[in-house]
Protein backbone atom coordinates (compact mmCIF):
# COMPACT_ATOMS: atom_id res chain seq x y z
CA UNK A 1 0.00 0.00 0.00
CA UNK A 2 2.87 2.28 1.11
CA UNK A 3 4.25 1.82 -2.50
CA UNK A 4 1.57 2.65 -4.51
CA UNK A 5 0.89 5.73 -2.87
CA UNK A 6 4.18 7.04 -3.42
CA UNK A 7 4.25 5.95 -7.27
CA UNK A 8 0.75 7.70 -7.31
CA UNK A 9 2.25 10.78 -5.86
CA UNK A 10 5.29 10.76 -7.81
CA UNK A 11 3.25 10.33 -10.88
CA UNK A 12 1.24 12.83 -10.15
CA UNK A 13 4.10 15.35 -9.43
CA UNK A 14 5.77 14.18 -12.56
CA UNK A 15 2.76 14.82 -14.96
CA UNK A 16 2.65 18.46 -13.96
CA UNK A 17 6.53 19.47 -13.13
CA UNK A 18 8.79 18.92 -16.26
CA UNK A 19 12.40 16.93 -15.91
CA UNK A 20 15.48 19.14 -14.89
CA UNK A 21 16.68 18.02 -18.68
CA UNK A 22 13.72 18.92 -20.46
CA UNK A 23 13.27 22.56 -19.27
CA UNK A 24 17.21 22.89 -19.18
CA UNK A 25 17.13 22.45 -22.96
CA UNK A 26 14.06 24.82 -23.58
CA UNK A 27 15.83 27.45 -21.77
CA UNK A 28 19.13 26.54 -24.15
CA UNK A 29 17.35 27.01 -27.39
CA UNK A 30 15.60 30.46 -25.70
CA UNK A 31 19.00 31.43 -24.51
CA UNK A 32 20.46 31.23 -27.96
CA UNK A 33 17.32 33.07 -30.21
CA UNK A 34 16.78 35.28 -27.60
CA UNK A 35 20.73 36.16 -27.82
CA UNK A 36 20.47 36.11 -31.26
CA UNK A 37 17.77 38.29 -31.72
CA UNK A 38 18.81 41.03 -28.94
CA UNK A 39 22.45 41.36 -30.56
CA UNK A 40 21.06 42.57 -33.92
CA UNK A 41 21.13 46.46 -32.96
CA UNK A 42 24.14 46.48 -30.97
CA UNK A 43 25.84 44.25 -34.07
CA UNK A 44 24.30 46.83 -36.77
CA UNK A 45 25.00 49.90 -34.31
CA UNK A 46 28.81 48.51 -33.88
CA UNK A 47 28.79 47.76 -37.33
CA UNK A 48 27.95 51.62 -38.08
CA UNK A 49 31.21 53.00 -36.30
CA UNK A 50 33.83 50.32 -36.71
CA UNK A 51 33.13 48.65 -39.78
CA UNK A 52 36.57 47.07 -40.00
CA UNK A 53 36.25 45.29 -36.43
CA UNK A 54 34.66 42.15 -35.01
CA UNK A 55 31.28 42.75 -33.35
CA UNK A 56 31.53 42.66 -29.71
CA UNK A 57 28.83 42.94 -26.90
CA UNK A 58 29.88 46.20 -25.53
CA UNK A 59 27.62 49.68 -25.79
CA UNK A 60 30.20 51.29 -23.91
CA UNK A 61 31.97 51.54 -27.17
CA UNK A 62 29.53 53.87 -28.92
CA UNK A 63 28.44 57.58 -28.35
CA UNK A 64 26.10 57.84 -25.59
CA UNK A 65 22.95 58.69 -27.89
CA UNK A 66 23.72 55.26 -29.76
CA UNK A 67 23.97 53.23 -26.97
CA UNK A 68 20.54 54.58 -25.61
CA UNK A 69 18.95 54.24 -29.08
CA UNK A 70 20.62 50.16 -29.52
CA UNK A 71 19.65 49.47 -25.80
CA UNK A 72 16.24 50.39 -26.60
CA UNK A 73 15.93 48.24 -29.78
CA UNK A 74 17.49 45.54 -27.83
CA UNK A 75 14.89 46.13 -25.06
CA UNK A 76 12.30 46.21 -27.08
CA UNK A 77 12.81 42.96 -28.87
CA UNK A 78 13.80 41.14 -25.67
CA UNK A 79 10.75 41.65 -24.72
CA UNK A 80 8.83 40.77 -28.08
CA UNK A 81 10.75 37.14 -27.42
CA UNK A 82 10.35 36.98 -23.47
CA UNK A 83 6.88 38.55 -23.13
CA UNK A 84 4.31 39.08 -25.89
CA UNK A 85 5.60 35.69 -27.31
CA UNK A 86 4.77 33.58 -24.74
CA UNK A 87 1.47 35.86 -23.82
CA UNK A 88 0.40 34.78 -27.33
CA UNK A 89 1.09 31.35 -27.16
CA UNK A 90 -0.46 30.30 -24.26
CA UNK A 91 3.08 30.46 -21.06
CA UNK A 92 5.49 29.25 -24.26
CA UNK A 93 8.17 30.32 -25.94
CA UNK A 94 9.61 29.10 -28.85
CA UNK A 95 11.81 26.73 -26.29
CA UNK A 96 9.14 25.74 -24.29
CA UNK A 97 6.91 25.02 -27.05
CA UNK A 98 9.34 22.49 -29.11
CA UNK A 99 9.76 20.81 -25.25
CA UNK A 100 6.23 20.86 -24.36
CA UNK A 101 6.19 23.40 -21.73
CA UNK A 102 4.50 26.35 -20.74
CA UNK A 103 4.81 29.12 -18.20
CA UNK A 104 1.81 29.02 -15.70
CA UNK A 105 0.29 31.53 -13.04
CA UNK A 106 0.14 29.37 -9.71
CA UNK A 107 -3.67 28.57 -9.40
CA UNK A 108 -4.62 29.82 -12.79
CA UNK A 109 -5.48 28.64 -16.40
CA UNK A 110 -3.70 31.56 -18.53
CA UNK A 111 -0.79 33.82 -17.53
CA UNK A 112 -1.14 37.46 -17.17
CA UNK A 113 0.70 40.11 -18.59
CA UNK A 114 1.68 41.32 -15.08
CA UNK A 115 2.83 37.92 -13.99
CA UNK A 116 4.85 37.60 -17.31
CA UNK A 117 6.37 40.95 -16.86
CA UNK A 118 7.51 40.62 -12.86
CA UNK A 119 8.95 37.16 -14.24
CA UNK A 120 10.51 38.05 -17.36
CA UNK A 121 11.84 41.27 -17.22
CA UNK A 122 12.21 42.30 -13.26
CA UNK A 123 12.83 38.78 -12.13
CA UNK A 124 15.11 37.12 -15.20
CA UNK A 125 16.72 40.66 -17.08
CA UNK A 126 16.49 42.73 -13.72
CA UNK A 127 17.63 40.56 -10.63
CA UNK A 128 19.45 37.23 -12.38
CA UNK A 129 20.44 38.45 -15.33
CA UNK A 130 23.94 37.18 -16.06
CA UNK A 131 23.24 35.02 -18.85
CA UNK A 132 20.64 36.94 -21.24
CA UNK A 133 22.31 38.83 -23.35
CA UNK A 134 20.16 41.55 -22.15
CA UNK A 135 20.96 42.14 -18.88
CA UNK A 136 24.93 43.13 -19.46
CA UNK A 137 23.75 45.37 -22.26
CA UNK A 138 21.32 47.13 -19.92
CA UNK A 139 24.10 47.28 -16.92
CA UNK A 140 27.04 48.57 -19.37
CA UNK A 141 24.92 51.85 -20.31
CA UNK A 142 24.10 52.31 -16.37
CA UNK A 143 27.75 52.30 -15.92
CA UNK A 144 28.55 54.33 -19.34
CA UNK A 145 26.52 56.77 -18.15
CA UNK A 146 27.32 56.67 -13.92
CA UNK A 147 31.12 55.85 -14.69
CA UNK A 148 30.58 52.91 -12.52
CA UNK A 149 32.45 49.85 -12.64
CA UNK A 150 30.23 46.99 -14.24
CA UNK A 151 31.98 44.07 -12.17
CA UNK A 152 30.00 44.34 -9.00
CA UNK A 153 27.00 44.98 -10.76
CA UNK A 154 28.32 41.37 -12.86
CA UNK A 155 28.95 39.56 -9.57
CA UNK A 156 25.71 40.48 -7.75
CA UNK A 157 24.11 38.29 -10.80
CA UNK A 158 26.06 35.39 -10.92
CA UNK A 159 25.30 34.96 -7.18
CA UNK A 160 21.54 35.74 -7.50
CA UNK A 161 21.94 33.13 -11.20
CA UNK A 162 23.13 30.62 -9.15
CA UNK A 163 21.29 31.01 -5.85
CA UNK A 164 18.37 30.75 -8.86
CA UNK A 165 19.69 27.56 -10.26
CA UNK A 166 20.18 26.03 -6.84
CA UNK A 167 16.45 27.14 -5.77
CA UNK A 168 15.51 25.19 -9.07
CA UNK A 169 17.03 22.22 -8.39
CA UNK A 170 16.89 21.49 -5.36
CA UNK A 171 13.24 22.87 -4.55
CA UNK A 172 10.30 20.31 -3.99
CA UNK A 173 8.22 22.77 -6.24
CA UNK A 174 11.47 23.28 -8.69
CA UNK A 175 10.76 27.26 -8.99
CA UNK A 176 13.91 29.67 -9.69
CA UNK A 177 13.95 32.81 -7.82
CA UNK A 178 11.83 34.70 -10.82
CA UNK A 179 8.63 32.06 -10.59
CA UNK A 180 9.03 33.05 -6.87
CA UNK A 181 8.54 36.62 -7.41
CA UNK A 182 5.94 36.34 -10.15
CA UNK A 183 4.17 32.95 -8.19
CA UNK A 184 4.58 31.06 -11.70
CA UNK A 185 5.80 27.53 -12.71
CA UNK A 186 6.62 25.71 -15.24
CA UNK A 187 5.20 22.70 -16.07
CA UNK A 188 4.53 20.13 -18.52
CA UNK A 189 1.99 20.12 -20.88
Amino acid sequence: MNTISLRQKAGSITAHSPSHIRRFVAFAIDWYLGSILVSLPVSIAYYQYFPQQSTILDIRVLPFTSACITLFASLIIACLYYVVLPYRMNGQTLGKKLMKLRITEKGKQQISWRALCIRQIIGIIVIEGSVYTISPLFFQLVCFASGQMLSTITYIHYALTIASIACLLFTKNRCAIHDYLAHTQVEAI
